[in-house]
């Protein structure tokens, strides 16, 4: 394909909320969350627990929406992409 075409547009924006939205979230804040709960003493957990669950739940949020998001666009694009070549 030397043209750009629609469905390229939706599988690039798919691939970013992939990226971004799944896999960045989850390598920059829920990872640290866990590794900062895991180090800290298990004494201390009652005192940790209600933060970090508050901050995980939040993020683990934005990574469903985002995981949505790049399924749907996934979708669009692939099913335009076969609709014209199919």
């Amino acid at each position: 394909i030397t043209a750009v075409v629609p469905d390229q547009g939706w599988l690039f924006g798919a691939s970013l909320a992939y990226l971004v939205g799944v896999f960045g979230v989850t390598v920059a804040r829920n990872v640290p969350l866990n590794n900062t709960l895991a180090a800290a003493p298990v004494a201390d957990a009652a005192t940790h627990w209600p933060a970090y669950v508050e901050s995980w739940g939040r993020w683990n949020h934005v990574r469903t929406v985002a995981a949505v998001a790049a399924t749907a666009a996934f979708a669009i694009g692939l099913f335009d992409w076969g609709a014209r070549f199919g």
